[in-house]
């Protein structure tokens, strides 16, 4: 403060906790102008100055843009309709991101709840869990297409294990694993029996005529493995 009536921009910036990147643009865009200038051109606020800024940034809080909250302050008064209807569009849209955040924290929740702490998870694994649970109507309407029902819907027990031996499958294709050894024949009977958990009363449904729209975490050559894996699963308990 340079005379008790006055405030540098750095005094304004710690009163008005904004940058002074932002109080050089309300400058720029006459929003807030300084009151005067020291000699060397730096900018001087007065106690109106602050008051404005304080107006300002309570007119932000409620989602009121720059563009409306110059207005308002130029024109010095409200028309209660126009107040009513910029409150009641920035509460809608204040709920729809209130319910965005409300979904995200449940499919979080969701995330901790089919996987386990101590748990490795393959990245592309998690990504087409992730998305499964994300893309809930695009999947949704899928399903309603090719006139199916998912048995994991609800049912996170399934989730969790289809989680967990699709991690299991994909450690050990990366690894190079021959398809013959134990512990990838041990998780293909795993995998086999979960496939017709999870089928229930749809085994006798003929394919889907369009491919699901979720990530896939398995290449070309991962299918392959697997589908050798299986053939080889299959022939060892003829």
């Amino acid at each position: 403060m340079t005379d008790g009536t006055t405030y540098t921009i750095g005094e304004m910036v710690t009163k008005g906790q904004v940058s002074i990147r932002t109080l050089r643009y309300y400058d720029q865009i006459d929003l807030l102008k300084p009151t005067t200038h020291t000699e060397g051109g730096h900018r001087l606020y007065c106690d109106e100055d602050l008051s404005r800024l304080y107006s300002i940034q309570s007119m932000k809080s409620i989602g009121l843009s720059l563009k409306e909250i110059k207005d308002i302050l130029n024109s010095g008064h409200l028309r209660g309709h126009e107040v009513h209807r910029s409150l009641q569009f920035q509460r809608k849209m204040l709920t729809a991101k209130k319910q965005t955040i409300e979904d995200m924290i449940a499919d979080i929740d969701h995330m901790l709840r089919i996987t386990e702490a101590d748990q490795e998870i393959d990245i592309n694994i998690f990504c087409s869990m992730l998305h499964y649970i994300t893309a809930k109507e695009s999947i949704k309407e899928w399903q309603q297409a090719e006139k199916l029902t998912a048995e994991t819907d609800g049912n996170e027990t399934l989730e969790k294990e289809w989680n967990t031996i699709l991690s299991s499958l994909k450690k050990v294709i990366q690894t190079e694993t021959s398809p013959t050894a134990p512990q990838v024949q041990h998780s293909v009977g795993k995998l086999l029996d979960l496939m017709e958990r999870t089928a229930g009363d749809r085994k006798t449904i003929p394919l889907p005529q369009a491919a699901p729209p979720i990530i896939t975490p398995f290449s070309e050559k991962d299918q392959l493995y697997l589908k050798e894996a299986i053939k080889i699963y299959k022939e060892n308990k003829k």
